[in-house]
């Protein structure tokens, strides 16, 4: 998780983290506006909406669903969020040194305990997750229950979710900003061909394209579950085309990913990656 701005912190500086929380958590200047009118879904009662009976989401097969929300919420939503954090959740909270960090990840948790509990129609603090081996939080689920796969990302002001049914999904997001470490970035992680594209554009528009390259090559790193550990000249991609592949180091295809970029809102770059290569359908949407 990034560091945070004065402006992006509640109090308006790097204080420490707390866990009272008796004021609204808020970004000045509303970072995360949508970039287009949408449909939006409220999750107020999304806390207890199992105990009323309420129908849960459902996602067809060959969909995926985007869910977009901003991070900075009322100090009372974000408390019942934080309520609904099993104890490492909340342990790993208190670790942030930064009071931003601390609400941005309850918020971001919480609200993926309150997603996933619609899906399956169980109360979010029932949400049970496991590791993979590069630490990949995954669903705990019944034999019997229909496998559902997800990824989160979050920047800036907003946080992203991912959700589909039996097919491995990666999203990542980042906050258009000025970056020290642009050349670094070029030369540690693009290929060749990558490097020359970059170098080759003006200026003013080589940081937005280096920003996308880079989330649409971390959303593929990202669904095959090793994230970071998966070295990202190991993801093959062109930003015409529409399929990435992860090689081995014999230089063999391993996997096959189709990968999209998401119009979330104007400043940020983001790209979903989705298993296979079979046709599937997006479905986007905020929540509020």
């Amino acid at each position: 998780m990034t560091g945070c701005s004065p402006a992006e912190s509640p109090s308006g500086g790097d204080s420490p983290a707390t866990i009272a929380l008796e004021r609204p958590v808020r970004a000045r200047g509303r970072p995360g506006e949508p970039a287009g009118p949408g449909r939006r879904y409220g999750l107020e009662d999304g806390f207890d909406a199992p105990r009323r009976k309420r129908s849960r989401w459902e996602i067809p097969d060959r969909c995926v669903d985007v869910w977009i929300l901003r991070v900075y919420q009322p100090a009372s939503r974000l408390r019942r969020l934080a309520q609904l954090l099993s104890e490492d959740e909340a342990a790993k909270a208190q670790r942030f040194l930064l009071e931003c960090e601390v609400w941005r990840f309850v918020c971001t948790r919480g609200m993926l305990r309150v997603v996933l509990g619609r899906y399956r129609g169980v109360p979010p603090e029932s949400i049970s997750f496991c590791y993979g081996p590069y630490g990949k939080p995954i669903l705990r689920q019944a034999p019997d229950e229909f496998p559902l796969e997800f990824n989160v990302t979050h920047s800036g002001g907003l946080a992203v979710y991912a959700v589909a049914h039996g097919r491995k999904v990666g999203v990542d997001l980042e906050h258009l900003r000025p970056t020290s470490q642009a050349e670094r970035v070029v030369e540690h992680f693009m290929s060749y061909d990558e490097r020359a594209a970059l170098n080759g554009l003006p200026e003013s528009k080589r940081q937005e394209a280096l920003l996308g390259l880079w989330t649409r090559k971390e959303a593929c790193a990202k669904a095959t579950g090793r994230g970071l550990s998966l070295p990202l000249s190991a993801v093959v991609s062109s930003p015409l085309d529409t399929n990435l592949t992860v090689t081995q180091g014999d230089g063999e295809a391993a996997e096959s990913w189709s990968v999209i970029e998401l119009d979330v809102a104007d400043g940020y770059a983001a790209h979903l990656a989705v298993e296979g290569g079979t046709p599937w359908r997006l479905r986007q949407r905020w929540l509020q």
